[in-house]
């Protein structure tokens, strides 16, 4: 739910972010904190003053000698690629995480990475942790009971009691016989490989009989089939169109080098971040594996700052530093 309240706060402190940049008077190969970190929406602040001062240049209607001018040009230019560079390096790697952690396409890798996402969260023990908890993902859930159970280790336990309680293990038999209308005199012990008694045998469980036959291969298998069958029901096409968002950013960055106009970078960085808002908020969600780099608010209250800046302090900035 939208409140308003924490809006206000997170555009407040927006608007501190983007003061860094207007009082930044000169131009640094790197800039970083004391830490030796990047503050991501400081570079992109800092992008989108230098394309508004140059622009400002262009437009200026002062006499400004030629060869000064394009001194003045070529250094923005060079801090705006260099800037760019850093902002295009932190994105592309965050896509591409975002993409290894969303692999609709496959069911196996999908499980894969489900199940690597729980035991991050709570630790290798998971059937502890499925013992008391549903596999939820996406909004759907499933009780570990859905989970298919060890057919193997049935059969395992099935040829013990053959040895240890021949005597019960005959009248499940011939129980089984009864329900399938078969006659009960034909039973027999050896059933261990007898696929529809594993399967009367299962039924017969009551949910804690069946939860010593699960085992985390058993829950990835429900992962892999039945929730992946329903998440990509779900969200299926809800990731397919971001996956192909995403490509096409990344493509628009990838495709400008030294050569395009500061613009041009300004609108490739400003497309991926509109990319990543629409999807929720992956450079936040994705992004704090790269701890070379200081995230800021990358939020809605932030691309609306950047899209109503205030620049009058970037233009009297402007004329103090290059006298025009």
């Amino acid at each position: 739910m939208y409140n308003l309240e924490e809006n206000w706060y997170k555009k407040a402190s927006s608007k501190v972010i983007i003061k860094k940049a207007i009082e930044m008077k000169t131009l640094v190969e790197k800039p970083t904190t004391g830490d030796g970190q990047v503050e991501l929406t400081h570079l992109i602040n800092l992008l989108h003053e230098i394309e508004y001062k140059n622009k400002m240049l262009r437009d200026s209607k002062s006499f400004i000698h030629p060869k000064r001018k394009e001194n003045i040009e070529n250094r923005l230019k060079y801090f705006a690629w260099k800037y760019f560079k850093y902002i295009k390096g932190f994105t592309i790697n965050t896509f591409n995480f975002w993409n290894e952690q969303h692999p609709i396409e496959d069911p196996d890798k999908w499980a894969d990475m489900v199940m690597q996402m729980y035991r991050d969260s709570y630790g290798n023990d998971l059937m502890s942790y499925f013992s008391k908890h549903k596999i939820t993902w996406g909004g759907i859930e499933y009780d570990i009971t859905e989970a298919p159970a060890d057919r193997e280790l049935i059969k395992e336990y099935i040829e013990q009691i053959k040895n240890d309680d021949s005597e019960n293990l005959l009248w499940m038999i011939k129980s089984f016989l009864r329900d399938q209308n078969i006659d009960e005199e034909t039973a027999s012990l050896d059933m261990s490989n007898n696929e529809d008694f594993i399967n009367y045998y299962i039924r017969d469980m009551d949910s804690n009989q069946y939860l010593e036959y699960i085992d985390e291969n058993s829950i990835k298998e429900l992962v892999k089939t039945k929730l992946y069958r329903d998440y990509s029901y779900t969200w299926g096409t809800t990731v397919e169109q971001i996956k192909e968002n995403i490509k096409n950013a990344i493509d628009r960055i990838n495709s400008i080098n030294e050569k395009n106009s500061i613009s041009e970078m300004t609108m490739a960085i400003s497309l991926a971040l509109n990319v990543q808002h629409a999807a929720g908020t992956i450079m936040i969600d994705y992004g704090n594996n790269d701890e070379s780099y200081i995230l800021g608010d990358i939020n809605s209250a932030y691309l609306d700052l950047l899209s109503n800046l205030d620049v009058k302090e970037w233009e009297d900035e402007f004329h103090r530093e290059f006298a025009i």
